[in-house]
């Protein structure tokens, strides 16, 4: 597996974003994303599992649950009653989630779909509305997936609160942008937009 921002990559988006020019080149050596190529199900699932909690916290709970539910079963999770799942740390609102995920997959509207190989000539857009369908599945969601688990390049994280707070360093606005705001502004980003996500979570670690 190999870093999706390849030196043309980088250079291909300076080209069309010049005035990031500064930025870029200050954090080129940190634009390293090797994508995960984990089945789509284990990996939304941890996803939810992880969501507004510290790292120390969702991997305490995230190593519960697969004490109870192994490598992720997903008959053994649909199965599973909510003490089960609660027993593991997860509020009320993410056991209905995981269990959502994990049905859909199963049985649902993406059985079939957790096959990281069925998604090698989808578009975002394509992943992104499939999954959505899905009550626990939001398009933040759908973006991580497409950006740290397949690696594609095209993926703007518009509703991002890093991305956000990054373009506003970036292009000197004077307020936090809007999702919409962010569209507009990285419009030109094209096909690359995941270089200039990635950048924006670069800058705003490199600001703090």
């Amino acid at each position: 597996m190999k870093n999706i921002f390849t030196e043309e990559v980088l250079d291909d988006f300076e080209k069309r974003a010049p005035e990031l020019s500064t930025y870029l080149d200050k954090y080129r050596q940190r634009m390293v994303l090797v994508p995960n190529f984990k089945d789509p199900a284990t990996y939304l699932i941890k996803t939810i599992i992880h969501q507004q909690l510290s790292l120390r916290a969702a991997s305490a709970i995230e190593q519960k649950f697969e004490n109870i539910f192994g490598q992720m079963e997903l008959k053994d999770i649909v199965n599973s009653d909510l003490q089960q799942m609660r027993e593991c740390g997860l509020s009320k609102s993410k056991c209905d989630y995981v269990k959502n995920v994990a049905k859909a997959f199963y049985d649902g509207e993406l059985a079939g779909m957790n096959n990281i190989a069925v998604y090698k000539d989808m578009t975002t857009k394509q992943i992104r509305r499939k999954f959505t369908s899905v009550r626990g599945i939001g398009e933040w969601t759908a973006h991580m997936f497409c950006i740290f688990n397949l690696g594609k390049l095209d993926v703007l994280a518009s509703a991002d609160l890093g991305v956000k707070k990054g373009i506003k360093i970036m292009y000197e606005l004077e307020k936090l942008p809007t999702p919409k705001i962010v569209k507009q502004t990285a419009k030109h980003w094209g096909d690359l937009a995941t270089v200039g996500t990635f950048l924006s979570w670069r800058v705003l670690d490199g600001s703090t």
